[in-house]
């Protein structure tokens, strides 16, 4: 029995033996696979935090883009503004300019016919003057020959003794 216990006991031996390499074995694919998954691990961790400095990057830009993006929109309203406001002005200076071309029509119109008007008195004063010499030269024809007449008179009056009244 001894014998047959020696060899169980050298049979249980060796499939202890396998069952240990096997397991060593095992062992050593889950160290490596461990390590794997550490390194892996690792990896991974490295990956998170580039790719956490990437969205804070990218939030920062995308916060200045959208600083600026405000800033360009107040630009954009303000020159709308500005824009509506010369529009505006120019309208009002269009309507004062229309206004300034009637007036200036119209005073054209009244210094043609201030001229014409002008003409018209110029001629009837020409005929007028020609007139009055002409009536002034009867008179003093008239007159001159009435002044020889009354001085003829007084001297009448005045031999007579006589007032004269006129």
């Amino acid at each position: 029995m001894s014998n047959e216990n020696s060899e169980s006991l050298a049979a249980v031996k060796k499939q202890f033996q396998a069952q240990i390499r096997k397991v060593e074995g095992e062992k050593g694919k889950n160290q490596l696979a461990a390590e794997l998954k550490d390194k892996e691990i690792i990896s991974l961790k490295e990956e998170l935090k580039q790719l956490q400095l990437l969205r804070y990057s990218s939030e920062k830009k995308l916060g200045e883009l959208e600083q600026k993006l405000q800033l360009q929109t107040q630009t954009k309203d303000s020159h709308l503004n500005q824009l509506g406001e010369v529009e505006r002005r120019f309208a009002v200076i269009s309507r004062q300019c229309a206004m300034v071309k009637q007036a200036h029509d119209k005073l054209e119109q009244n210094v043609e016919e201030a001229m014409r008007m002008n003409k018209k008195l110029t001629s009837i004063n020409k005929g007028l003057q020609t007139l009055r010499c002409s009536i002034y030269s009867r008179s003093a024809l008239a007159e001159k020959n009435n002044c020889y007449y009354l001085y003829g008179r007084m001297g009448i009056f005045l031999l007579e003794g006589r007032t004269m009244c006129f």
